[in-house]
């Protein structure tokens, strides 16, 4: 990934929930729940959310796999993950990572998760 690109989307997250919430016409974050929900996860598995941007469908996956679960949220970009790490604190989630990779290099082994999410990014993959 260019550095460019990547510092684009540094300064990107400090507007992106914002962006997102009124580019998707999503004030609720219903989509979110909608996402989460097709997963099909249930308590105690583990889910990926790739490009979690400031981990928005993260927070909501490691809600659903619960406590005994796992979520990881994989973004390229650190602005972005600060601003999801500071969601997750503040929502005292210890079921959820996040981890700095590029999406086309993911640093896991094969079927490390029972389901994936990838929201508002696919068309720049």
């Amino acid at each position: 990934m260019s550095s460019l690109r990547r510092l684009y989307y540094d300064l990107f997250s400090n507007i992106y929930d914002l962006i997102i919430r009124l580019h998707s016409r999503d004030i609720e974050g219903s989509l979110r729940g909608f996402i989460t929900e097709k997963t099909n996860l249930s308590k105690g598995q583990c889910a990926l959310d790739l490009c979690t941007g400031t981990g928005s469908v993260a927070i909501e996956l490691a809600k659903r796999v619960g406590e005994t679960g796992l979520a990881v949220g994989l973004d390229f970009s650190r602005g972005m993950l600060k601003k999801a790490n500071q969601k997750a604190l503040a929502l005292h989630l210890s079921q959820l990572y996040f981890v700095r990779a590029n999406a086309s290099q993911l640093p896991f082994k094969t079927s490390s998760f029972q389901g994936a999410t990838c929201s508002h990014v696919p068309c720049l993959l």
